[in-house]
């Protein structure tokens, strides 16, 4: 794989990054985890046909 730099994070902190947390509440999982109808409507918006499968 070619080298694209320094790397920002170490393996550990993107590790940490794109972990979810266990003690989340349901309601913070709902929160940040999923997409509003806005998030929805945006991303509907801005397909292409490659996208939409």
């Amino acid at each position: 794989m070619a080298s694209r730099g320094k790397e920002l994070l170490t393996a550990e902190q993107r590790a940490e990054f794109v972990r979810i947390p266990s003690d989340m509440t349901e309601r913070e999982l709902e929160i940040y985890y999923t997409f509003s109808q806005y998030d929805l409507e945006v991303i509907k918006r801005h397909r292409r046909d490659v996208t939409v499968k």
